[in-house]
């Protein structure tokens, strides 16, 4: 009979029981399943108004089958030991096999090649023999239901794939683990695993992956707490949302690696409880809803080895949070690609980032040169010094002061000359001699360069009006690029149509270059 807890498959879809008994107003006796492809589901463990079980997962993930239709259908599974011998049996014989179907080669005393003929319970025993020598596995979806003597058929695994498969607690995966001593990365994605205490375990697993688990922080946390050496942990796609302070405090302080992605996290208060790990050098955070970042708190620990941090696709929409990256002391690799900060600013978020973060060797998985650090440094100190001369204290909160400040000491007076050009001035040291080259490659327009002297304080819009009358492009279709005498590569004018030609630094004598959209 089944029991609430069993895992199974019918007809390929995996699945977890959530009820056996009867249904008010139907015959004979039900079992009730999710589904983990919610697309098999037809209702959330609920008929008729009454709720016979809840799902783990999102959306209408259960159905109920007759008793007598799940004995008939559903497959329990089968025995890891059995897995690998149906999965490497061939593997291994195709391998061992050099003459034939029923022969293997051997050395000879002369290390000459031998065509030995072997017999069935022989070939069964040769197969036996490589499997002992395994040491990685992968089975994903192989139906794997029980581990019992996986360690008297592969006792050498080192790693080991059983995503997809049909386990259905922590306690089996003790049991593993007990019997492959040498085990050290193990897959458990896309098995519902039902939460289990346990005491610390002797052997020293190190890599642990619980994507898609349907797991909550706290089932996820207190059931991996006994991997004492456990250096990554995995748990993309579990739908967490929330991360209790004192949960986070079991984590295994040998963590290295912590991947959260895909989940649902919307506060960096709860990000803020992994700051005591004191070996945590990468953070995986990208596809959450997180909408800021906070400074490091150092009376909880600071992250004080955080090396790398993803936060790509999230809510951030604040530079201060980009700002206050340059806190976390050892960040060396970020992304933050997808986020409507970076996605407004188009591509000179880039130059923006790297100014305002100034260890950072890395970004969304390009490295940072020297000279491109220097020449974001160099822009966005004028730019910020320019801000301040014109809007006062109040331009303040888009900057970080300290950073600032590292700038000047750093670039001397590069800032007090930009704030000099662009404070109150005769009309002619606000006019920019700029060269307008069009580089759209289409028939009917006048390609030649054009030399114009343009006040600072001229907007994008306006310049676009300008450009249309000149080269006959629309302003819709316009994309600009600027280049200095000393700029290794033009650079975009990214932002609203309403920004002045002063916000971007631009210097007299500096090469416009305009490209087609289409």
């Amino acid at each position: 009979m089944p029991l609430v807890g069993d895992r199974a498959a019918i007809e390929g879809g995996r699945l977890t029981v959530r009820f056996f008994g009867a249904l008010n107003g139907k015959d004979g006796i039900w079992v009730g399943v999710e589904w983990d492809d919610p697309s098999r589901g037809k209702h959330d463990g609920s008929l008729d108004g009454q709720q016979y079980f809840s799902c783990c997962g999102s959306g209408p993930c259960g159905s109920f089958l007759k008793l007598e239709k799940y004995q008939q259908l559903a497959s329990q599974g089968c025995s890891l030991g059995e897995a690998l011998f149906e999965r490497y049996s061939d593997t291994v014989r195709d391998e061992a096999v050099a003459v034939g179907r029923s022969s293997r080669t051997i050395l000879t005393a002369s290390e000459k090649p031998l065509a030995v003929q072997l017999l069935e319970h022989q070939k069964v025993q040769a197969r036996q023999a490589d499997l002992q020598r395994l040491e990685r596995a992968s089975l994903p979806a192989a139906g794997v239901a029980h581990v019992e003597g996986v360690g008297s058929v592969a006792p050498r695994l080192e790693e080991l794939d059983l995503s997809g498969n049909l386990l259905s607690s922590f306690r089996t995966i003790h049991q593993l683990l007990y019997e492959l001593r040498h085990l050290r990365t193990l897959n458990l994605s896309a098995n519902l695993l039902a939460a289990h205490l346990q005491g610390a375990v002797d052997q020293q697993l190190q890599v642990l992956i619980l994507n898609s688990a349907c797991l909550s922080w706290t089932n996820a946390v207190s059931s991996c707490s006994m991997f004492g050496g456990l250096r990554e942990l995995h748990l993309c796609s579990n739908g967490i949302c929330s991360m209790d302070n004192s949960v986070s405090q079991l984590l295994p302080q040998s963590l290295e690696m912590l991947v959260l992605e895909a989940n649902r996290i919307s506060s960096w208060a709860d990000i803020a409880t992994l700051s005591h790990l004191p070996k945590l050098a990468s953070l995986l955070l990208s596809n959450n809803q997180i909408p800021n970042v906070l400074s490091p708190c150092q009376e909880e620990g600071g992250f004080l080895a955080l090396q790398m941090l993803t936060l790509g696709s999230n809510c951030i929409n604040d530079w201060q949070s980009i700002a206050r990256l340059n806190e976390y002391e050892q960040l060396r690799e970020l992304r933050v690609s997808g986020n409507p900060v970076i996605v407004a600013g188009g591509s000179g978020s880039r130059y923006e980032v790297v100014a305002r973060i100034g260890k950072l060797e890395k970004l969304n998985g390009s490295a940072v040169s020297a000279a491109e650090r220097q020449d974001a440094e160099i822009r966005y100190l004028r730019r910020a010094t320019g801000d301040i001369q014109r809007a006062g204290s109040s331009s303040l909160e888009q900057h970080s002061t300290a950073r600032l400040q590292e700038l000047q000491e750093k670039y001397g007076d590069l800032g007090a000359a930009a704030a000099t050009a662009s404070g109150p001035s005769s009309l002619g040291s606000n006019m920019l001699n700029l060269v307008l080259h069009c580089v759209a490659n289409t028939a009917g327009r006048s390609l030649e360069p054009q030399q114009k002297k343009l006040p600072e304080s001229m907007t994008i819009g306006k310049l676009k009006q300008l450009i249309d009358r000149l080269f006959k492009l629309p302003p819709d279709d316009q994309v600009l690029l600027v280049k200095g005498k000393t700029d290794p590569l033009p650079l975009p004018l990214d932002g609203s149509d309403t920004l002045e030609l002063s916000y971007f630094d631009i210097q007299s004598g500096s090469s416009l270059y305009i490209e087609d959209r289409n």
